[in-house]
């Protein structure tokens, strides 16, 4: 997986973290990205959003 692509998930997950409803959309407007790289993503973002113990963002795209 390339540099541009690690990217991408990171900036979709950020959406989707920061949207307060319409996540189907953001979802279906990056249809693209939805795959199993950011199923893989999602889930190095949620073990360390665990680890550090925060409930939000904690931080992560600051």
């Amino acid at each position: 997986m390339d540099e541009e692509r690690l990217q991408a998930y990171l900036s979709l997950i950020q959406m989707l973290l920061i949207c307060p409803s319409g996540k189907e959309e953001i979802l279906n407007s990056h249809q693209d990205l939805v795959d199993g790289g950011l199923v893989q993503m999602m889930q190095q973002v949620a073990e360390w959003l665990a680890q550090e113990g925060n409930k939000d963002n904690g931080g992560f795209f600051n």
